[in-house]
């Protein structure tokens, strides 16, 4: 008689586990349930990077895959064995090919190379005299006026933000994509600037390159 008892409690002790089983399958196809309801109902963001070192495109997808922006520009912003007057200039263009969704993007200029000098060469001339030797500027749809930005200070030169969040909506491409100008200028200023003159001993030169971060907005496709 003991035996059957225990038999009993054991077999109702398995139906309880499978009950148990069963409620917890139920649960997560509910739960997946609503996360597909409300993933077909919501945008995904996506981020990617995009640079353009000596004329040659790399991209780097930081989170997803997307259709993302396309960078393309001129040869790199160089001055090489600079003197004084000497400038460089060049274009490079932001399209969008994604035909249903627009972009957002950052243009960052970084300097690879500047070996410029803040150096007084005259007595009573300071640091702050000799600074607006080396100024880039540049011009397009997404920067107010113009960005300037003085380079002279080669030791302490970091990237600078040209434009940031800029829109670009879909499918903008030849034409209706984004043209940008950039100028290098060696500008001679009325001060002794043979610090930064290039000579057979010392070649004084700067060069560097754009970039573009982007932002891409995507829907999701809706489950039925």
């Amino acid at each position: 008689m003991e035996e059957k008892e225990v038999k009993q409690t054991n077999e109702v002790s398995e139906e309880e586990k499978d009950k148990k089983k069963n409620r917890a399958i139920l649960l997560i196809i509910g739960i997946a349930t609503v996360l597909i309801a409300l993933i077909g109902a919501t945008f995904a963001f996506f981020t990617a990077q995009i640079n353009n070192v000596n004329g040659d495109q790399s991209v780097m997808v930081t989170t997803a895959t997307v259709e993302g922006v396309i960078y393309t520009s001129t040869d790199p912003i160089v001055l090489n064995h600079a003197m004084p007057g000497d400038s460089d200039e060049g274009t490079f263009t932001i399209e969008n090919p994604n035909t249903t969704a627009s972009a957002k993007y950052t243009i960052t200029f970084v300097p690879d190379f500047d070996n410029f000098v803040l150096t007084p060469t005259e007595p009573g001339d300071t640091k702050e005299d000799m600074a607006g030797q080396l100024i880039l500027t540049v011009t397009g749809p997404g920067i107010v006026g113009q960005f300037r930005h003085d380079f002279t200070d080669g030791e302490n030169a970091t990237p600078q933000p040209v434009a940031e969040d800029i829109e670009i909506p879909a499918n903008a491409m030849g034409s209706a994509g984004h043209t940008y100008t950039a100028n290098i200028e060696f500008v001679e200023i009325d001060k002794n600037q043979d610090a930064n003159k290039s000579t057979n001993e010392r070649s004084v030169s700067f060069f560097g390159h754009f970039e573009v971060t982007q932002k891409v907005t995507a829907q999701t496709s809706s489950n039925p």
